[in-house]
């Protein structure tokens, strides 16, 4: 009675759609045990009581035509229960008998399927600390730097049908071509996707934008949220497009972008950046702390080219000269006043 309940449960889970791997694993091993005919007829009696309608009985059918090898019912208890019932009985136990080859028929695709190629694959997470910056190879041979602070999660294997990888951070990829599988890079609000280029993606989880930059090639950026074809932009070398977090809009202009992922060649370059996107960088490239105590001043916008060699104060001092503010540094910290 137990094992009833138990397998009831899990048929349930499985129409609601809320069964896990492991019980798919359970609902599996009960196909191949030795069950009676008069157990099977429970089973069919309970899920005809709990289905809403015939969905479940034609999405067999039609499912059968493809394979109607999937967990075939014995021949001899067939023949024996068709001389047993009338006709009625026997078209209901065949709607019974349906719904349960169907969903344990899916059981097993799910169990050999989905379980063993999970078990397969395993995801590797790269994590860039601040002050910074590394270069890693991906399984399909495709080259990715990634900036200070970035998080860079990827399967040992692309499977699929498409590569997808998850960005929080900024990165430079070199995509390895392949016309059949799509690079995806995804930010959690949008999707990149290209099939072999060069671009620059900066989606750190903290800012209020997602910059994708295309060097070379072709790519096409689109919301997670929304139908890839009715609202895709394509982007065409030396242009970029920002995300905006907050209006939820995609916006495209021409750049010069060499210059916007120039970071890889360990440079600083900022354009036209108010002083408080600037100090983000900064702190993610110094590992520092970087506090702004004028409101006036964190909107105050600057522009120029920085090698990585220069130290935080020779950055600071270069900046002095186009707006009047005084800085000082405590242990990890660096607290920036406007000066009057």
């Amino acid at each position: 009675m137990d094992q009833k309940i138990n397998l009831e449960e899990l048929l349930l889970k499985y129409r609601d759609g809320n069964i896990t791997v492991s019980e798919l694993k359970l609902l599996y091993s009960f196909v191949h045990s030795k069950e009676t005919p008069e157990q099977f007829s429970s089973i069919f009696q309970f899920l005809w009581e709990n289905s809403q309608n015939d969905f479940v009985y034609n999405k067999y059918m039609g499912y059968n035509k493809l394979n109607h090898n999937i967990l075939p019912l014995d021949s001899k208890n067939t023949r024996k229960h068709s001389k047993l019932r009338n006709n009625r009985i026997i078209n209901s136990l065949s709607k019974y008998a349906a719904i349960v080859l169907f969903t344990l028929g899916l059981s097993w695709y799910y169990y050999n399927f989905i379980y063993t190629n999970e078990k397969l694959i395993s995801y590797c997470k790269v994590q860039v600390a601040y002050g910074s910056r590394t270069k890693i190879l991906l399984p399909d041979g495709t080259s990715v730097t990634l900036n200070s602070g970035s998080i860079l999660r990827y399967p040992n294997v692309f499977k699929g049908g498409s590569r997808k990888v998850y960005l929080d951070g900024e990165a430079y990829f070199e995509v390895k071509k392949d016309t059949e599988n799509p690079f995806i890079v995804n930010t959690g609000d949008l999707n990149i996707k290209v099939y072999g280029t060069t671009f620059n993606v900066k989606s750190y989880k903290n800012e209020p934008n997602v910059e994708t930059t295309l060097l070379h090639g072709s790519v096409v950026v689109y919301k997670i949220s929304e139908n890839e074809k009715s609202n895709q932009i394509i982007l065409a070398p030396n242009e970029q497009v920002i995300y905006d977090k907050n209006s939820r809009k995609l916006n495209k202009y021409k750049v010069d972008a060499e210059l916007i992922s120039i970071w890889k060649n360990g440079k600083y370059y900022f354009e036209n950046e108010t002083f408080a996107e600037i100090a983000s960088k900064l702190e993610r490239n110094f590992n520092l702390k970087v506090a702004i105590t004028d409101e006036d001043l964190k909107k105050v916008k600057f522009s120029g080219l920085f090698d990585k060699s220069r130290s935080i104060n020779q950055v600071l001092d270069a900046m002095k000269h186009y707006c009047r503010f005084s800085y000082s540094i405590i242990n990890d910290s660096i607290i920036i006043q406007k000066k009057h």
